[in-house]
C-alpha cells in the first residue's frame, strides 16, 4: 500500500560510533510494511519490519480517515568516510538516501523556522501567489534549500527546525467557533468554565493530525528534504497554541486548554516530530522520566547540540524550570573534548528590547494580542535575571571547557547576528569571552511586521549592557546585489540558515540564505584557541 504520510527521517539516538536513525510512515491500513535499506559495508540489502506506533484520524473533505504510523531505527556505524544510506518503504517504493558524516566529524547543518502561517487570508495569498517558476511562494525558500540539498557539494546531514513547525492558530480559531460554539461575546467566565469531553478530546487529536497532514504533505520541497535528512526538531507556541505560556490571564490553565489543547498538541509533537510511542520519550531527552521538559542533547564528533524545550514548562515568570536549568548545566559539565555547542533556543537572547512597549500595552484594559510576543522575549523583566544566568553559565563553561558556544534562534521573523561578549579579563585573554548569536526566521512565514521593523531600525546595532562584565550587540549583514549589497543588523526577509563545518577545528561557516539575495550572507565562527 502507498504511503500516505512521509518517509521523515530523525536523528533518534547517537554515540561516538554510531548514528541510528528513524524512518517515520503513515499508511491508510494497519499492516505489516518493510524498510529495505543498504549500508556500505554491509554484505547486501537488509529488510526489516516497522514497528507500530499509532493510529490517528484524519478529515480529508470531510471524509473521516484512518491513518496507521509505523517507525524503524536504522543503526548506522560512522566509519573514517561519510556513509550514504539508501533506503525504500515497501518493495515498490520510491528510494531515498541520506548521508553520516564520518568518524569525529561535525555535521554539515541546516536550520530553520516559522514553517507555516497564523492569518488565513496570508495563507491563501501566499499558497496562490507563483513565482517565476511556477512554484508557490509559501515553499520558495524550501525550494532553496532542496536544491542545495541535492548537490553533493552541499549536502545535509542534519536538518533542524527551531519551533513553530506548523501553525495551529487557524484551526484551533475554527474548533472554538464551530466546535465551542464561542464568539467575540463569550464571556470569559462561560470560556472557563467550558469542560473537555471525550468527544472534544478526539476532536483536537484529529485537529492535531489534520494540521500536520495538510501543512506537511503538499510542501512537497520540504517533504523531499526530510525524507532525506536527518531531522532534530523542537516545539515553540504555534506547535500548540499561539503565545502558550505567556499569557497574563493564565489561560493555559483553564480547561479547554490544559486537559484538552495541550495533551492533543503534545502527543501530535511526539509522534510528527520525535517519531515516539505513545508514553515514550525522545532517547536523547535531557530531563529525567517523569518531567514535562522535552529538551534534548547530542554530541556529534566535536559539536554538541542542546535543543531545548523554552514551552512545556513556560509561564509568564519562567522559561524552564529550576530543575530543567539544573539538568542542563549539570550535563553540560560532564562534557570533555568537545570543540563547539549550539544551544538551540526558539527566542533569540541577544535582540531588540520592547520593554517599553510591553509596559504600555500592559496599561492599557482588555488584551492587545501581542503582549504574549513581547513577554516572550529573554529582556521582558520577567526573564532578564535567567539569563543573565544562564550567560554566566555558558561564559563559564566555555573558558573551563576550551569550547566555543553559539546560541541559535529563530521565532522574530528576521535574519540577524548578534555577539554577547564578556569582559573580566581571564575570559578574554582565553578567547572565550564570546558567544555568537545567529537568527533565523522564517522559512514559511510573512517576513518582519511593519512596527518591528521600525523599532528594529531605530535600535539599530546599539549595545546592550547585560550587567557590569557582559554586553551584547547586533552585527550587520550584507547581502542583496552583488554589485550593491545591502548592510543592516537586521533583514526582514525570509530566510534559513546553513552551518557548515571546518574540518578538525571546531570552526563552522554560518550563511544565511535570503529570499530576495544573489548570494547568502556569510560569516565564520571561530574556534577557541587554547590559552598559553
Amino acid at each position: 500500500m502507498a504511503t500516505v504520510f512521509g518517509p521523515i527521517l530523525k536523528l533518534w539516538d547517537s554515540s561516538p560510533d554510531e548514528w541510528q536513525v528513524s524512518v517515520l510512515v503513515g499508511l491508510e491500513a494497519k499492516q505489516t510494511s518493510s524498510l529495505s535499506f543498504s549500508i556500505p559495508g554491509d554484505s547486501s540489502e537488509a529488510s526489516a519490519t516497522f514497528e507500530y506506533v499509532a493510529k490517528r484520524f484524519r478529515d480529508v473533505k470531510g471524509v473521516r480517515s484512518d491513518l496507521y504510523f509505523y517507525r524503524k531505527v536504522i543503526k548506522v556505524p560512522l566509519h573514517e568516510r561519510y556513509t550514504k544510506v539508501a533506503y525504500r518503504v515497501g518493495n515498490d517504493g520510491e528510494s531515498f538516501e541520506f548521508h553520516v558524516p564520518q568518524k569525529g566529524q561535525m555535521p554539515h547543518i541546516a536550520y530553520g523556522s516559522c514553517n507555516g502561517f497564523h492569518d488565513p487570508k496570508l495563507l491563501k495569498k501566499q499558497l496562490g501567489a507563483k513565482n517565476a517558476s511556477g512554484e508557490t511562494e509559501a515553499g520558495a525558500m524550501w525550494t532553496k534549500l532542496a536544491k542545495q540539498h541535492k548537490q553533493s557539494a552541499t549536502r545535509f546531514n542534519l536538518l533542524v527546525l527551531g519551533g513553530d513547525q506548523v501553525y495551529s492558530d487557524i484551526s484551533l480559531d475554527r474548533f472554538e467557533d464551530d466546535v465551542l460554539d464561542w464568539s467575540w461575546f463569550t464571556s470569559t467566565k462561560k470560556q472557563k468554565a467550558t469542560k473537555v469531553t471525550k468527544e472534544i478530546e478526539g476532536q483536537l487529536h484529529s485537529l492535531y493530525t489534520n494540521l500536520y497532514c495538510d501543512s506537511w504533505i503538499g510542501n512537497v520541497p520540504m517533504m523531499r528534504v526530510m525524507a532525506t535528512c536527518p531531522t532534530l526538531m523542537m516545539w515553540d507556541d504555534h506547535d500548540i497554541m499561539d503565545g502558550w505560556g505567556s499569557y497574563e490571564n493564565g489561560r493555559e490553565r483553564w480547561d479547554i486548554y490544559a486537559k484538552g489543547v495541550y495533551p492533543a498538541a503534545r502527543d501530535a509533537f511526539l509522534l510528527f516530530q520525535q517519531h515516539c510511542k505513545p508514553g515514550q520519550a525522545p532517547a536523547r531527552r535531557l530531563a529525567e522520566v517523569g518531567e514535562s521538559n522535552l529538551s534534548e542533547v547530542h554530541v556529534l564528533g566535536d559539536l554538541v547540540i542542546a535543543h531545548l524545550d523554552t514551552r512545556s514548562e513556560r509561564k509568564p515568570e519562567q522559561v524552564m524550570s529550576k530543575r530543567s536549568w539544573f539538568a542542563l548545566n549539570e550535563y553540560l559539565n560532564s562534557l570533555d573534548g568537545v570543540k563547539h555547542l549550539f544551544l538551540c533556543v526558539s527566542v533569540p537572547v541577544a535582540y531588540a528590547d520592547f520593554e517599553s512597549i510591553e509596559n504600555i500595552l500592559l496599561k492599557i484594559p482588555g488584551d492587545q494580542g501581542v503582549e504574549d510576543d513581547l513577554r516572550d522575549h529573554w529582556r521582558s523583566e520577567p526573564h532578564r535575571i535567567t539569563r543573565e544566568k544562564m550567560l554566566k553559565s555558558l561564559f563559564r563553561f566555555s573558558r573551563e571547557k576550551q569550547c566555543r558556544v553559539t546560541i541559535i534562534s529563530g521565532d522574530v521573523h528576521v535574519a540577524a547576528h548578534g555577539v554577547i561578549e564578556l569582559f573580566d579579563g581571564e575570559s578574554n585573554f582565553q578567547r572565550t569571552n564570546r558567544i555568537h548569536q545567529l537568527v533565523s526566521s522564517p522559512i514559511m512565514n510573512k517576513a518582519g511586521n511593519p512596527l518591528v521593523n521600525l523599532i528594529l531600525a531605530w535600535q539599530g546595532s546599539s549595545e546592550e549592557v547585560i550587567n557590569t562584565s557582559i554586553r551584547a550587540r547586533m552585527l550587520p549583514l550584507r547581502w542583496g546585489d552583488v554589485m550593491a549589497p545591502k548592510s543592516r543588523p537586521y533583514v526582514w526577509e525570509r530566510n534559513w540558515l546553513s552551518l557548515r563545518p571546518e574540518k578538525d577545528t571546531g570552526a563552522y561557516r554560518a550563511e544565511w540564505h535570503i529570499e530576495h539575495s544573489d548570494y547568502p550572507c556569510r560569516e565564520e565562527i571561530h574556534a577557541v584557541q587554547l590559552a598559553l
